[in-house]
């Protein structure tokens, strides 16, 4: 009987470790500051990469309806939020762990992002992530969102290419073999390069 105790116990202590350590902490996407670019493009790259950082499975984002209750029965607006004692403040009227903060910007045909994640409970700024790309065509400028988004979870999943130890491609999507045949050609096309590729964080060999 006491065998059979211990096993029950050791086994509730188990799924409830397990269950803790899978939980995803609540996260919420404010509206991005744009910055010689207009309104409406800061809002498709914010509502872009909060559906790329949903696709991760790493967090909970927060549907932005509850959000923007909260916004107007605090009389805050969402794109003028960017002092940090207002996001700390949002961030426990919502519940919500972390708070992505991002600035959309352009300076001549350079475009940038730039995403901070604010602790709630410290109060700073956990991790910042930024890129840029020079006269992007227009998926372009949404691999700009989705990238930031996957570089808050250290990328590892998907297809990752890299030049000389620096990460140039990113596919999280891709299949294994597109990752094999994408990266067969960059080993052809660019031998003076030190290629590889990882697909869900694993070096690919053939």
């Amino acid at each position: 009987m006491l065998i059979i105790i211990c096993i029950f116990l050791f086994s509730f202590a188990y799924i409830s470790y397990a269950s803790t350590a899978e939980e995803k902490p609540n996260v919420a996407v404010l509206d991005f500051t744009a910055k010689n670019l207009s309104r409406d493009d800061a809002d498709i790259i914010a509502e872009f990469f909060k559906s790329e950082l949903t696709k991760t499975g790493k967090f909970n984002v927060l549907d932005r309806n509850h959000i923007n209750k909260i916004l107007n029965e605090q009389r805050f607006q969402s794109t003028g939020i960017t002092d940090i004692k207002n996001v700390i403040q949002l961030g426990k009227l919502i519940n919500a762990q972390y708070i992505f903060v991002g600035t959309y910007s352009k300076l001549d045909t350079l475009f940038m992002l730039n995403v901070d994640m604010v602790n709630i409970q410290t109060g700073k700024i956990e991790k910042s992530q930024n890129k840029s790309i020079e006269n992007p065509q227009p998926k372009q400028k949404l691999d700009l969102a989705q990238y930031i988004a996957y570089s808050f979870i250290g990328f590892g999943v998907g297809y990752e290419l890299f030049w000389d130890g620096l990460r140039v491609g990113f596919e999280p999507e891709w299949n294994i073999d597109q990752a094999m045949s994408n990266l067969q050609w960059n080993k052809k096309t660019y031998p003076e390069k030190k290629v590889k590729g990882l697909f869900n964080g694993q070096v690919i060999s053939y």
